[in-house]
């Protein structure tokens, strides 16, 4: 009666051996009873269940090679049928089987190669998901060598050696190579995964060559001819402080904008001692102002030739007056400047008429 009460649970902690062994103990008893007779057409129909779920088992190995070379035929289909089958007959017997968690491992095989495969010929795999799929392959006790695995293992060993070279690049505090950075990331772009590391590596690149490209067009300015149009000295300090705080990578060039800067320093300086006196009380009015002019033009022509830039030089102008910011003789266009009465060139303010 116990036995026929677990019959209609969920779970049932009677065996197929603990219904023979009642069985044969009612083979000894003087008389029959419905539960006896119950007991023997139960242990059929359970005899039944385990044969299929046996005939199932060992056709298994040749489905899951077929499975793992990416065949899905009919053959397939109706192996998956008897799969199914199988495990509903053992279901519904009401005993435990072992053969039950056979029939699962079984068919959760084969989804697993059928996932497998299609990922690997789609290329749908990240990182993450490269890892479960490893995880449920050795908990599924698939076997290694099939050729889903034998993939998988190894694009798995090629994201560790990826990632392995990207976080030397990463974790170091060294200047990095663009051409080998550029290199490595050719590499993960044509893997099969996308390695985690990815982004933060083409983050390096990118903040290299953001550094390398401020710093051409800075440079290039520097070889126009229009005074106005050179880099200013707040710009090229920020990018001076740009790769300091990178500390990674010192763009081609730099070294011309760090003379600059130091030129440009000197220029201030040069600027603040235009304002340091330099005249003699017992000079004449008119002396003092001609001694006061000759000092600001002489500083005005050293600070000139300071802010070059391997650009070019003025010229020697002799006894020519000169004009404007760029301290050069009366050419072209000239304006007069209404505040201060100096005759400034057009072409240096960027005015064309």
């Amino acid at each position: 009666s116990e036995v026929r009460h677990h019959r209609d649970v969920p779970w049932c902690p009677f065996t197929t051996q603990d219904l023979s062994a009642l069985l044969r103990i009612g083979e000894q008893l003087y008389f029959s009873s419905p539960e006896f007779e119950a007991l023997i057409e139960w242990e059929l129909v359970a005899l039944d269940a385990e044969r299929q779920a046996q005939a199932a088992a060992e056709q298994a190995p040749s489905a899951i090679q077929r499975q793992a070379a990416g065949i899905s035929d009919e053959q397939q289909a109706s192996y998956r049928r008897q799969v199914a089958v199988a495990d509903g007959a053992l279901r519904s017997v009401g005993l435990f089987f072992p053969q039950m968690a056979e029939m699962e491992r079984i068919e959760r095989s084969l989804n697993w190669l059928a996932d497998v495969c299609e990922r690997l010929q789609q290329r749908a795999l990240t990182s993450d998901l490269l890892v479960r799929l490893m995880e449920q392959a050795a908990r599924l006790d698939i076997d290694e060598r099939l050729e889903p695995c034998v993939q998988l293992a190894a694009i798995k060993r090629d994201v560790d050696e990826w990632s392995q070279a990207a976080s030397d690049i990463i974790d170091s505090r060294q200047p990095i190579d663009l051409r080998e950075v550029a290199k490595l990331l050719e590499k993960g772009r044509n893997m099969d995964v996308v390695p985690v590391s990815y982004q933060t590596l083409r983050g390096l690149q990118q903040t290299a060559l953001d550094l390398q490209a401020r710093t051409d067009k800075l440079v290039e300015r520097t070889e126009v001819q229009e005074l106005v149009q050179r880099p200013n000295y707040e710009e090229t300090v920020a990018l001076a402080s740009a790769c300091t705080a990178f500390g990674r990578f010192e763009p081609s060039n730099f070294a011309r904008l760090r003379a600059a800067l130091a030129k440009s320093d000197e220029w201030g300086a040069e600027v603040m001692s235009m304002f340091v006196p330099v005249l003699e009380p017992a000079m004449p009015p008119q002396v003092q102002l001609d001694v006061q002019l000759e000092a600001v033009q002489y500083r005005l022509r050293r600070a000139l030739g300071l802010a070059a830039i391997d650009g070019p030089q003025p010229e020697a102008q002799g006894n020519a007056d000169l004009y404007c910011v760029c301290l050069r003789p009366e050419e072209g266009l000239m304006i007069e400047c209404e505040h201060c009465r100096e005759w400034y060139h057009a072409q240096c303010l960027n005015l064309s008429q």
